[in-house]
Formats: structure tokens, C-alpha cells, sequence
């Protein structure tokens, strides 16, 4: 009985020892293949049993991971095993199951033959969320296991798979720190986080290249230690000083010069009643440049540039525009209507939309518009259309030249070319021919063409008549009768009568 008693106690002395080898592998171990291993290294010293292995359960399927007392190709021969409804309940309820190889269920027949295992234990390793694996343990002859070490065996597969689930849930959280300090470091903005006391706590890639530092000289240092003075009096922090109470600020940037626009937060650490804030730094140096150069051209442009929504509101214009229809100011011509007030010809205005809708754009279109005065304004317009993603017109933008004075300029060249050819034609016809009535026809002709006339009668001067030497086709001669005491006759005379009115 002493004997019993002492292997007793020495049989629980070295399941005690194992539980602490267990535990402290658990947490000297830095990664989880490592405490795993040793986990089966342990049982299989502890239980002197052949072999000893473990199968992670990764999508449905059981796959050998880590042996001991078995081949290198044991690994590779068992492989995966797909869990079945058997192997699902045992997962499910986790009790040690003790089983011939060849009822097993799990491992391959041959290959429990090659590594000379007769016997299989299987333990279920279940976390209390979900179950992890199978560990087994093979024993090269038959053995009665008592319930006793079948139970210590269970607590073992409990501890490991405690740590096993602990071991997934901090490398959970690790790659979740990881993800976010990328995505923290990836954004190309400055990134600035500081407490209550201005102590910065936080600060991206970006911001540690603006300033050539390394993490340990910048955090947990104030903001007026680190952060550059060079374009900006301040202090406490200059992005707070741009804009205490506002989310987002514009601005000449007060620590790496040109512009910036800031957007501000507030944040509450759990169990530290006070605020920190964080700042988003974004440059827009070149956009601002970008901008300015656009207003300025936009501007000072002559020709008059406007922007119109489409159901013809205005919403922007330059000077120039302005100036050319007459208005003082800006704002004094922004409330009129571009279709219904400006344009005059409503026509126009539907043939130049149906323009816009079959090209976006139109070119040296002609356009008619009204100034404040009332007088006509002719125009030509090179406009294109800004659509929005679904297709639909969002607005017109355009440029209108003054043609007006041109048009008047082309209109009375056109005239006098008219004149100087009819002159040309009477000239010389007069200079070759003797015959008066082919010279009085030519000269009737050219000047009833030349002033748009319906007809013209020449009359010649007699003693004291005027007698018709030339008139249009079909017209009766007449003789006019005058005292020549009263006023003296012309030479001749030409009449003509006209379709419309002329000036």
C-alpha cells in the first residue's frame, strides 16, 4: 500500500510538472507553433505513449500541424482529414475518446501501421468560443486508461486550448494595430495628435519627414518644442490657434509655410475625463496657385466669360461680361435670367441647347443679346457643358466675343464694294460704247440693284419737257410738261421706287 501510495504521488508530481511546463510554454512562448509543440512534446513524455500529434481544424478540415516520435513524413502522408458527422459530435462534446486505429476515424490505417500505433487517444481541443483542433496521442500496444488520467488528459486539452484561443485573439489585435498604423502612416496628410497639455501623442510618417525626427524625439514632446516657428508667431499648438471652435480652417500654414487646410477633432481616452485633439494637415499650396491663376485668367481675360446653370441662371461671370452689356456691377447683372433676359432670341437659344446635347460644345455660335440700354449686342459664343456622372447637364460655360462693330465694319465694306463695282460698270461701259440708250440702261440697271429698288425711270431733258428715255419693261412713256421760267431743267433725271424703306 506505501508502495501504491508513493507512485501515486509521484505520478501526480509529474502531472504537476507537466501542467507547469505546459504553463510556463504558454507564456515564455512568443509564437504559436512554438507552445503547441511543446505541448505535444510534454504529453508524450509524460504518457510515454509512441507518438503524440496535433490537427488544427482550418475550414471544415482536420489538418496535421506538429508531431513527436513519429517520421518526418508522417506530417506530410496524414495530411488533412475532412471532419465527418462522427468527428463533429466528438468536437462538439469534448471527452477523450480512446480508440483502435483502425476505429479511429481520423488517421489513415496504413499510416498508423507505418508509425506502429495500435491504439489512438483523441482529445478535443475546444475554446470557449469555438472549437481549435484534435490532439492525439498513439500507443504502440493496447492500454487501459483510467478515468483519472483520461480526466487529466481533458484539463490538459483545455489549457492548450485556452492558449491556443489566446494566442489567436493577440495576434488578432496585433494585426489589427498593424492595419491601422499602416492606414495612420499610408495617408499622405500630416497627422498630428496631441493632449490637453499640447504633448503630442501621436504622429503619422508623413509629419516625422516634414520635421526629420525620429517616433522618440517627437512624442511626448509639446508641439512648441517640436514643431517648426518659422512662419508663424505662436503658441500651445498652431493648428489649434488657426481655429479653436472650428472643424475645418484655411490658411497660410503657420509651421511649413505656403497653404494648408486643417480639419479638427476631439478625443476622450477611456478613463481620462480629458480631451486630446488630432489634426489632418492637408497642403494645398498648388491648388490654391492652381486656383489663383484660373481667377486671374478668368478675370482678365477681354473676351466676356460666364457661367449659367441650365435652366439659364448665372452663377458666375468676369468683368468683362459685365462691361459688355452695359452693367455697372457684377451683382447688378447675377439676377437676371441668361435665357429670358439676356438672349434675345428664344430660337437661338433652342437650337444652341441642342448643340450642346449632340456635341457638349458649340463654336463661333451666333448669338443676339440685349444690353441694359436696349440696343442689340451681336455675339459669338464658343460654350461646352459640365455634366454630372449620370449624364445630366450640371451647367454651360462659355465664352462670348463682341462682334458688333465688326458685323457694322463688314456691312459697309460689302456696301462700298457694291458701289465701286456698279461705278465700275457704268465707267466702262460708258468708256466703250456710243450708244445712249445701252449706256442709260446699264447705269438704271446697276443703280436699281445697288439700292434695292423695285424700279427706275430715266428722264432726259428737252426744250421744256422731261421725256422718258429709259424705263422698266412694260411702263407707259410719259412726257412732263414744265415752265421752264419757273425752275431750270436737269440734264436728266433719274426716279426709282423702292421695296422697303431706305435710309
Amino acid at each position: 500500500m506505501l508502495l501504491v501510495v508513493i507512485d501515486q504521488a509521484r505520478t501526480r508530481a509529474k502531472r504537476l510538472a507537466v501542467v507547469q511546463a505546459l504553463t510556463g510554454n504558454i507564456v515564455s512562448a512568443q509564437q504559436y507553433g512554438n507552445m503547441v509543440q511543446s505541448a505535444v512534446e510534454e504529453l508524450q513524455k509524460l504518457t510515454k505513449v509512441r507518438a503524440a500529434w496535433f490537427r488544427l481544424l482550418e475550414g471544415g478540415q482536420l489538418v496535421a500541424t506538429h508531431a513527436v516520435g513519429v517520421s518526418p513524413d508522417f506530417l506530410r502522408d496524414a495530411g488533412f482529414t475532412t471532419v465527418s458527422e462522427d468527428l463533429s459530435k466528438l468536437l462538439e462534446k469534448p471527452e477523450p475518446r480512446v480508440t483502435e486505429r483502425e476505429d479511429s476515424g481520423v488517421e489513415s490505417v496504413d499510416c498508423l501501421i507505418v508509425a506502429k500505433i495500435h491504439q489512438v487517444v483523441m482529445l478535443p481541443v475546444v475554446g470557449k468560443k469555438a472549437p481549435i483542433g484534435l490532439l492525439l496521442l498513439g500507443n504502440s500496444g493496447t492500454r487501459h486508461w483510467t478515468t483519472e488520467e483520461l480526466d487529466f488528459l481533458q484539463t490538459c486539452a483545455l489549457q492548450l486550448a485556452i492558449a491556443v484561443e489566446n494566442f489567436r485573439l493577440l495576434e488578432q489585435v496585433l494585426r489589427s494595430q498593424r492595419q491601422w498604423m499602416n492606414t495612420f502612416d499610408s495617408i499622405h496628410d500630416i497627422i498630428l495628435a496631441h493632449d490637453a497639455d499640447f504633448k503630442i501623442v501621436k504622429a503619422n510618417q508623413v509629419l516625422l519627414e516634414h520635421l526629420a525626427q525620429a517616433p522618440a524625439d517627437v512624442i511626448g514632446a509639446t508641439c512648441e518644442a517640436v514643431l517648426p516657428h518659422e512662419f508663424g508667431n505662436w503658441t500651445g499648438c498652431p493648428y489649434c490657434a488657426l481655429g479653436a471652435d472650428e472643424e475645418f480652417t484655411e490658411g497660410a500654414d503657420p509651421c511649413f509655410g505656403g497653404f494648408s487646410v486643417v480639419s479638427t477633432s476631439s478625443y476622450t481616452e477611456q478613463g481620462n475625463p480629458q480631451q486630446g485633439t488630432i489634426h489632418v494637415v492637408r497642403d494645398i499650396t498648388d491648388r490654391r496657385s492652381a486656383e489663383e491663376k484660373y481667377r486671374l485668367l478668368f478675370e482678365q481675360v477681354q473676351e466676356g466669360v460666364y457661367v449659367a446653370g441650365p435652366e439659364g441662371r448665372l452663377i458666375d461671370c468676369n468683368d468683362a461680361f459685365v462691361h459688355m452689356l452695359g452693367y455697372s456691377t457684377r451683382e447688378e447683372l447675377m439676377v437676371l435670367n441668361l435665357d429670358t433676359e439676356i438672349c434675345v432670341d428664344a430660337q437661338q437659344r433652342d437650337n444652341f441647347r441642342k448643340e450642346i446635347e449632340a456635341h457638349n460644345y458649340v463654336r463661333n455660335f451666333d448669338v443676339t443679346l440685349r444690353r441694359k440700354d436696349g440696343t442689340l449686342l451681336l455675339a459669338v459664343e464658343s460654350s461646352f457643358a459640365t455634366r454630372s456622372g449620370t449624364g445630366t447637364i450640371e451647367r454651360y460655360q462659355g465664352f462670348v466675343l463682341d462682334m458688333t462693330e465688326k458685323r457694322r465694319a463688314e456691312d459697309e465694306m460689302r456696301r462700298r464694294n457694291r458701289e465701286l463695282n456698279a461705278l465700275n460698270a457704268m465707267a466702262v461701259v460708258a468708256a466703250q460704247s456710243f450708244d445712249l440708250d445701252e449706256i442709260l440702261n446699264l447705269t438704271l440697271r446697276q443703280v436699281v440693284t445697288l439700292f434695292a429698288a423695285e424700279s427706275g425711270t430715266v428722264y432726259l431733258r428737252m426744250p421744256t419737257t422731261l421725256r422718258t428715255v429709259v424705263a422698266p419693261r412694260g411702263a407707259r412713256v410719259a412726257v412732263i410738261r414744265c415752265a421752264q421760267q419757273k425752275f431750270p431743267l436737269p440734264k436728266a433725271l433719274v426716279i426709282w421706287s423702292c421695296a422697303r424703306a431706305q435710309k
